[in-house]
């Protein structure tokens, strides 16, 4: 008997009749979420709503601690409004980290490089095609 149970290879997963994911709905899988329609990843990846809200709720709540009248009240105000801005910090980093800017490829960076020399590489790449004296005129006025 114990000849038989170590021929056959045990599968992975549940049960078989296991019907959990049903029950449970949303899944997460690595760095993807499973079970949801394309408008709803949209919604939940949509990190500039989430921060202008945030950003609003910080302000709701500075205004309402201004109406404070006990020192309780008031570092309950404060915790929360740090609570905010420690959520505020991490959301704006995670959507920094998945912002990228490709630079072109015929662009030199070195420590020395800054936006003005980007700006500039741009304006020498556009001259062959616009004038660009005009741009710069406007832009001294």
């Amino acid at each position: 008997m114990s000849e038989n149970t170590n021929d056959i290879p045990r599968r992975r997963g549940g049960q078989p009749g296991n019907l959990n994911h049903l029950k449970h709905g949303l899944y997460i899988e690595g760095r993807s979420i499973r079970n949801t329609t394309p408008i709803e990843r949209a919604q939940i990846n949509d990190l500039v709503h989430i921060i202008a809200c945030t950003k609003d709720y910080i302000n709701r709540l500075y205004e309402e601690g201004l109406k404070c009248k006990t020192i309780a009240e008031f570092n309950l105000t404060m915790h929360n409004i740090s609570a905010a801005a420690m959520a505020l910090t991490r959301l704006i980093s995670i959507h920094n980290q998945f912002q990228s800017i490709c630079l072109p490829s015929d662009f030199i960076v070195t420590k020395k490089t800054t936006v003005l020399n980007l700006v500039e590489h741009y304006k020498k790449k556009m001259s062959s095609v616009v004038d660009i004296s005009e741009l710069e005129s406007i832009s001294e006025d």
